[in-house]
Protein backbone atom coordinates (compact mmCIF):
# COMPACT_ATOMS: atom_id res chain seq x y z
CA UNK A 1 0.00 0.00 0.00
CA UNK A 2 1.00 3.26 -0.51
CA UNK A 3 -0.06 6.62 1.13
CA UNK A 4 -1.82 9.55 -0.62
CA UNK A 5 0.19 7.89 -3.68
CA UNK A 6 3.43 8.67 -2.84
CA UNK A 7 5.66 6.39 -3.07
CA UNK A 8 8.37 6.20 -0.10
CA UNK A 9 11.77 5.21 0.29
CA UNK A 10 14.21 3.86 3.24
CA UNK A 11 16.85 6.73 4.18
CA UNK A 12 19.88 4.26 5.08
CA UNK A 13 21.13 7.24 7.61
CA UNK A 14 18.64 6.40 9.84
CA UNK A 15 16.95 9.58 9.22
CA UNK A 16 13.54 8.22 7.98
CA UNK A 17 11.92 7.79 4.85
CA UNK A 18 12.68 10.42 1.70
CA UNK A 19 9.72 10.92 -1.21
CA UNK A 20 10.50 10.04 -4.63
CA UNK A 21 9.08 14.03 -5.36
CA UNK A 22 12.13 15.20 -3.19
CA UNK A 23 14.95 12.84 -4.75
CA UNK A 24 13.75 14.54 -8.33
CA UNK A 25 13.50 17.78 -6.83
CA UNK A 26 17.04 17.18 -5.72
CA UNK A 27 18.01 15.62 -9.23
CA UNK A 28 16.88 18.89 -11.28
CA UNK A 29 18.19 21.34 -9.32
CA UNK A 30 21.56 19.60 -9.31
CA UNK A 31 21.39 19.57 -13.20
CA UNK A 32 20.37 23.26 -13.39
CA UNK A 33 23.58 23.98 -10.69
CA UNK A 34 25.90 21.47 -13.01
CA UNK A 35 24.58 23.66 -16.70
CA UNK A 36 25.07 26.77 -14.69
CA UNK A 37 28.58 26.41 -14.13
CA UNK A 38 28.97 24.90 -17.51
CA UNK A 39 27.66 28.19 -19.32
CA UNK A 40 29.33 30.54 -17.04
CA UNK A 41 32.87 28.50 -17.99
CA UNK A 42 31.65 29.00 -21.44
CA UNK A 43 31.02 32.38 -21.63
CA UNK A 44 34.36 33.33 -19.79
CA UNK A 45 36.10 30.87 -21.73
CA UNK A 46 34.96 32.02 -25.24
CA UNK A 47 34.44 35.79 -24.18
CA UNK A 48 35.78 38.38 -27.18
CA UNK A 49 35.80 41.38 -25.78
CA UNK A 50 38.74 41.96 -24.56
CA UNK A 51 39.70 45.47 -25.30
CA UNK A 52 36.02 46.66 -25.37
CA UNK A 53 34.80 50.00 -23.31
CA UNK A 54 31.55 50.09 -22.04
CA UNK A 55 30.00 51.31 -25.11
CA UNK A 56 31.50 48.50 -26.99
CA UNK A 57 33.85 49.96 -28.87
CA UNK A 58 36.99 49.02 -29.36
CA UNK A 59 39.66 50.84 -27.46
CA UNK A 60 42.79 51.94 -29.16
CA UNK A 61 45.97 50.67 -28.25
CA UNK A 62 48.10 52.18 -31.18
CA UNK A 63 51.48 51.84 -32.25
CA UNK A 64 53.16 54.65 -32.04
CA UNK A 65 54.43 55.16 -36.04
CA UNK A 66 58.29 56.67 -36.60
CA UNK A 67 58.00 60.46 -37.84
CA UNK A 68 58.70 59.70 -41.22
CA UNK A 69 54.98 57.91 -41.78
CA UNK A 70 53.42 60.58 -40.45
CA UNK A 71 51.31 62.63 -42.64
CA UNK A 72 51.10 65.91 -40.95
CA UNK A 73 49.50 69.45 -42.09
CA UNK A 74 50.23 72.13 -39.55
CA UNK A 75 47.45 74.83 -38.64
CA UNK A 76 47.18 77.85 -37.41
CA UNK A 77 44.40 78.77 -35.36
CA UNK A 78 45.75 82.05 -33.98
CA UNK A 79 46.26 85.17 -35.34
CA UNK A 80 50.04 85.19 -34.94
CA UNK A 81 51.43 85.27 -38.24
CA UNK A 82 53.56 82.73 -39.58
CA UNK A 83 53.15 80.44 -36.88
CA UNK A 84 52.68 77.10 -38.87
CA UNK A 85 54.93 77.55 -40.93
CA UNK A 86 57.49 78.11 -37.77
CA UNK A 87 56.27 75.15 -36.25
CA UNK A 88 56.25 73.06 -39.81
CA UNK A 89 59.36 73.81 -40.29
CA UNK A 90 60.67 72.68 -36.82
CA UNK A 91 58.66 68.94 -37.44
CA UNK A 92 60.30 68.60 -40.39
CA UNK A 93 63.17 68.87 -38.89
CA UNK A 94 61.94 65.92 -36.98
CA UNK A 95 61.16 63.77 -39.65
CA UNK A 96 57.50 64.45 -40.05
CA UNK A 97 56.01 63.97 -43.26
CA UNK A 98 54.77 67.66 -43.41
CA UNK A 99 51.97 67.90 -46.34
CA UNK A 100 51.32 71.72 -45.67
CA UNK A 101 51.14 74.93 -43.99
CA UNK A 102 48.62 77.68 -43.32
CA UNK A 103 45.36 79.00 -41.58
CA UNK A 104 42.62 76.37 -39.85
CA UNK A 105 40.27 75.89 -42.80
CA UNK A 106 37.51 75.69 -39.81
CA UNK A 107 38.30 79.56 -38.82
CA UNK A 108 37.87 78.87 -35.05
CA UNK A 109 40.11 79.75 -32.67
CA UNK A 110 41.53 77.09 -30.94
CA UNK A 111 42.19 78.28 -27.04
CA UNK A 112 44.18 74.98 -26.13
CA UNK A 113 48.19 74.87 -26.93
CA UNK A 114 46.92 72.83 -30.23
CA UNK A 115 44.48 70.25 -31.27
CA UNK A 116 45.30 67.39 -32.64
CA UNK A 117 42.89 65.73 -34.93
CA UNK A 118 42.84 62.51 -36.27
CA UNK A 119 40.61 59.41 -37.11
CA UNK A 120 40.25 56.10 -36.38
CA UNK A 121 43.20 54.86 -38.20
CA UNK A 122 45.95 57.69 -37.33
CA UNK A 123 45.43 57.14 -33.60
CA UNK A 124 49.24 56.17 -33.26
CA UNK A 125 50.45 58.92 -35.05
CA UNK A 126 47.69 61.44 -32.79
CA UNK A 127 49.26 60.20 -30.00
CA UNK A 128 53.57 61.25 -31.12
CA UNK A 129 52.03 64.52 -32.14
CA UNK A 130 50.36 65.07 -28.56
CA UNK A 131 53.62 63.68 -26.79
CA UNK A 132 55.22 66.18 -29.55
CA UNK A 133 53.01 69.45 -28.55
CA UNK A 134 52.81 69.24 -24.82
CA UNK A 135 49.69 70.56 -23.72
CA UNK A 136 47.89 69.69 -26.83
CA UNK A 137 44.58 67.76 -26.73
CA UNK A 138 43.59 65.10 -29.25
CA UNK A 139 39.92 65.48 -31.39
CA UNK A 140 38.84 62.41 -33.18
CA UNK A 141 37.26 63.76 -35.96
CA UNK A 142 36.51 60.15 -37.41
CA UNK A 143 38.28 60.97 -41.06
CA UNK A 144 39.27 57.99 -42.98
CA UNK A 145 42.66 58.56 -43.50
CA UNK A 146 45.39 58.05 -41.25
CA UNK A 147 46.83 61.74 -41.61
CA UNK A 148 46.59 63.90 -38.59
CA UNK A 149 45.86 68.04 -38.74
CA UNK A 150 47.99 69.79 -35.83
CA UNK A 151 46.25 73.14 -35.26
CA UNK A 152 47.90 75.68 -33.07
CA UNK A 153 46.37 77.52 -30.63
CA UNK A 154 46.86 80.73 -28.14
CA UNK A 155 48.85 78.60 -25.03
CA UNK A 156 51.17 77.32 -27.74
CA UNK A 157 54.66 78.39 -27.10
CA UNK A 158 56.82 75.59 -28.51
CA UNK A 159 57.50 72.16 -29.09
CA UNK A 160 58.76 69.54 -26.38
CA UNK A 161 62.07 68.91 -26.08
CA UNK A 162 62.81 66.33 -28.40
CA UNK A 163 64.42 64.15 -25.72
CA UNK A 164 61.33 64.57 -23.80
CA UNK A 165 59.12 63.24 -26.30
CA UNK A 166 59.32 59.57 -25.21
CA UNK A 167 59.09 60.27 -21.59
CA UNK A 168 55.10 62.43 -22.47
CA UNK A 169 54.33 59.19 -24.59
CA UNK A 170 54.97 56.99 -21.27
CA UNK A 171 52.56 59.78 -19.83
CA UNK A 172 49.63 59.69 -22.21
CA UNK A 173 46.09 57.88 -21.68
CA UNK A 174 45.02 55.65 -23.91
CA UNK A 175 43.09 56.68 -27.22
CA UNK A 176 39.22 56.54 -27.12
CA UNK A 177 37.21 56.47 -29.95
CA UNK A 178 34.54 58.66 -29.98
CA UNK A 179 30.64 57.51 -31.00
CA UNK A 180 31.30 58.70 -34.46
CA UNK A 181 34.12 55.82 -34.77
CA UNK A 182 32.15 53.11 -33.60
Amino acid sequence: MTRDATVWAHDDRGGGAVSLARVRALTVIGVLALVAVITVVWAIVTDDQTGKSARGCDTVQASIPAPSAVKVRVYNGTDEQGLADKVGQALKKRGFNVLTVGNDPQGEPVSQTAQIRYGPTGAGAAQLLQASVRGSVIVDDAREDASIDVVLGIEFKDLTPEEDVPAELENLDPVQPTDAAC
